[in-house]
């Protein structure tokens, strides 16, 4: 949680850059770099940037899921960004945004 008050984390159980990069944030107060991640769009796009470079994504859903729900995070074999942050007022919810390399 103290990485989140200053950075983006990373999921360490995901890639850092082939596949599956799986990335959390808070969404208000500290470290709020996924605020208002909800109101992303279909197709909207996504820069992801690295010491290995740049991606590009286009995001291709928006959901609520279950904050236990980790499948959400197992390995693609597509170059896949999945963004994860709080509900508000629903602890045992998430926000997830799915967005594929383009």
């Amino acid at each position: 949680m103290r990485t989140l008050d200053n950075y983006i984390g990373h999921f360490p159980n995901t890639s850092q850059w082939d596949g599956n990069v799986g990335l959390a944030s808070h969404n208000r107060g500290p470290g709020s770099f996924f605020a208002g991640i909800w109101t992303l769009n279909q197709g909207d796009r996504i820069y992801f940037e690295t010491t290995m470079g740049t991606r590009a994504y286009a995001v291709v859903s928006v959901q609520m899921i279950a904050a236990t729900d980790t499948e959400v995070l197992n390995h693609t074999h597509d170059n896949t960004l999945t963004m994860i942050t709080c509900v508000y007022y629903q602890p045992n919810m998430r926000w997830r945004v799915t967005a594929i390399g383009v």
